[in-house]
């Protein structure tokens, strides 16, 4: 999707107190990845991760929890998809970018979704990090991405700042 002006971006912040190197590894590393990936209560794997411009992701999220099983059921979704992404932009320790590849909606045909990931260090010592991701394919697709980004990016926030 690229016309921006019918899909505008989502915007996510947060402000970490680790620095920006430690952020990026989170973001970077099989093991960084999966201990934060998902919306909750859902269960996922790295599966491939191949961090260089045009290297990629593949990430198995499988959902697991009750309520969430109930609503992906009820919408005739899948319970198992894999998120997939294509790198177009690395800047170690300061912005990493990325198409989404969408073929896991029934009924849609395959699309990209822009994406990236900026981190700024703050004057303390931690870093500002600002997430943009262009809308999907509908309002419902669109609020259930906006949904999942903020809740796993909350819990990245609350893994660094339990980690010190």
């Amino acid at each position: 999707m690229t016309d921006t002006a019918t899909h505008p971006t989502l915007t996510i912040e947060r402000v970490f107190t680790a620095p920006p190197e430690r952020v990026w590894r989170m973001w970077t590393t099989a093991s960084g990845l999966a201990a934060w990936w998902g919306p909750d209560g859902f269960e996922c794997t790295v599966r491939r991760l191949d961090v260089r411009v045009s290297g990629g992701f593949e990430i198995v999220m499988l959902a697991t929890a009750p309520q969430q099983v109930a609503y992906l059921t009820a919408h005739g979704i899948a319970l198992e998809s894999v998120a997939k992404g294509v790198y177009t932009a690395i800047e170690p320790a300061r912005r990493l970018a990325w198409h989404n590849v969408v073929d896991f909606v029934a009924g849609v045909a395959r699309y990209e979704v822009r994406a990236s990931v900026d981190l700024l260090p703050t004057a303390g010592g931690g870093t500002a990090m600002r997430l943009r991701s262009e809308r999907m394919h509908d309002a419902m697709w669109t609020r259930n991405a906006q949904m999942g980004w903020t809740q796993q990016l909350d819990r990245l926030l609350a893994l660094l700042r339990d980690a010190g």
